[in-house]
């Protein structure tokens, strides 16, 4: 018959080599963590820089063809057709853009918002837009 005395804890002080050897699966688990903080923030970066593009691009489809097509009125249905087809990913770039107002009430640095699409100045935190109706568009997200 097996004896659980290897599983049980045991009332005497753990040594210095246990606490030692505790100690270090701590960091390791800590690090795990930092490391899958980091690859979500990597892959966060990334989406939001790939929508930024999209919707640079889209933006310039529309300049384009308000300032060089001479029938107005086929350039206004050209732009409200862009406008229309595109607003899923206006949705999703303004909804992540959002999740910025969470950081202020954690610790935060320039560089990690500057990373999510944010500007940080001294009077507050704002989220930069690249929508269709201006290039760049501020909102305070305080």
């Amino acid at each position: 018959m097996k004896t659980l005395k290897g599983f049980l804890p045991s009332h005497e002080d753990a040594t210095e080599e246990e606490l030692l050897q505790l100690q270090g699966e701590r960091v390791n688990i800590e690090g795990d963590h930092k490391n899958e903080h980091l690859k979500s923030e990597a892959k966060a970066e990334k989406e939001m820089k790939r929508l930024r593009e999209l919707l640079s691009i889209i933006d310039d489809a529309a300049r384009v063809a308000q300032q060089h097509d001479l029938e107005l009125e086929r350039a206004r249905r050209f732009i409200a057709a862009l406008e229309d087809i595109s607003s899923p990913y206006e949705e999703l770039y303004n909804q992540k853009s959002r999740s910025c107002k969470q950081l202020y009430i954690t610790p935060f640095n320039n560089s990690a918002l500057r990373k999510t699409g944010c500007l940080v100045t001294g009077f507050g935190i704002f989220i930069i837009d690249l929508g269709f109706t201006a290039l760049a568009r501020f909102a305070v997200c305080l």
